[in-house]
């Protein structure tokens, strides 16, 4: 996943200019009902002028087909299925006449509804909703990727090489940590790995970061089979668990690979039909964003990485990927 644009939504003014915005995404991005999605953006954004008190539009590719996540830090909304029914409004104001509910009746889409309230005693409140394309939701692992600043320059990065997925964050921000983040990723690609010498592995690309002179990096490699994840790394990479029926946060040992660090760590997972295992660079306040999957795990993958990252992101690049 992919977040191509955020329009900041305060008033009908800038309304129309994400719709605009839209429109121009058409020419180069896929929908399958493009009608739908404009008037989406509408009920969507004129929602977050009336119970948001303002807040963005992101317009996101999922798997080459176009999005709409909405995001706000306003009173949130005090009961989820109570706002998806048709005619449903907490204001007296005249709106659209769609609402949640006919954005929900579309045979293609799916909408994702999470949110805060201080009704419900939420630590923080909030909503986030996200449209896109059932079709579009069916893969066993996405990711979302923001840069500070929403600069070009990322030091986060996430790749895979067949069975292999390759997770890690780059010290600093900006060009030289998206430079760093290039080269290990080129090394990844370019080095025969087997997780039977994953040790041997990590002390040579220890190596070649300081002969480089590179920045260093935290991060791990996982391993998928059909029925495990077998995760080997070090470093601030937190790890979310619901293998044991609810989740649990994981860490990896201390260390810093083109630094200092003596061991890594090897944990194993099954891949069972409910079973999810969600990576996060430190960009992202793991405490909430284990709060938030604990209460909304039922809510889609993509949908949960949009508010983890809306609620917990931090001032810094930051980085999300959920494995199914």
């Amino acid at each position: 996943m992919k977040r191509l644009l955020s329009c900041k939504v305060s008033n009908p003014i800038e309304l129309l200019y994400a719709k605009t915005c839209l429109k121009n995404l058409f020419k180069s991005h896929h929908a399958t009902d493009k009608v739908f999605l404009e008037l989406a953006t509408m009920e969507l954004g004129t929602n977050l002028l009336k119970y948001g008190s303002g807040g963005y539009l992101w317009f996101l590719l999922l798997k080459e087909t176009l999005s709409i996540a909405s995001v706000d830090y306003g009173v949130g909304i005090q009961n989820i299925n109570t706002a998806k029914q048709k005619g449903y409004s907490s204001k007296e104001e005249k709106s659209l006449g769609l609402g949640l509910s006919t954005l929900c009746a579309h045979e293609a889409y799916q909408l994702d509804i999470i949110s805060f309230s201080k009704h419900n005693n939420d630590a923080y409140t909030g909503s986030v909703c996200v449209l896109f394309e059932k079709a579009s939701a069916l893969g066993a692992m996405c990711s979302l990727s923001f840069s500070l600043y929403d600069s070009h320059y990322n030091g986060d990065f996430f790749v895979q090489k067949g069975r292999y997925l390759f997770f890690g964050d780059v010290s600093g921000h900006g060009k030289k940590a998206a430079s760093a983040a290039k080269e290990i990723v080129n090394y990844f690609y370019e080095t025969t790995f087997s997780a039977v010498a994953v040790a041997y592995y990590f002390k040579a690309l220890h190596h070649y970061i300081m002969e480089k002179y590179l920045r260093s990096f935290v991060g791990c490699i996982v391993e998928m089979t059909e029925k495990s994840w077998s995760v080997y790394g070090v470093g601030n990479i937190a790890l979310l668990s619901n293998q044991s029926g609810k989740y649990e946060l994981l860490s990896l040992p201390d260390g810093i690979i083109g630094e200092t660090f003596r061991h890594i760590s090897s944990l194993h997972f099954d891949r069972g039909s409910h079973s999810h295992l969600i990576l996060m660079s430190d960009g992202i306040e793991v405490k909430i964003a284990l709060d938030i999957v604990q209460k909304m795990d039922t809510v889609a993958k993509e949908s949960l990485m949009i508010a983890i990252l809306h609620f917990a992101g931090v001032h810094d690049d930051k980085t999300i990927a959920i494995l199914s």
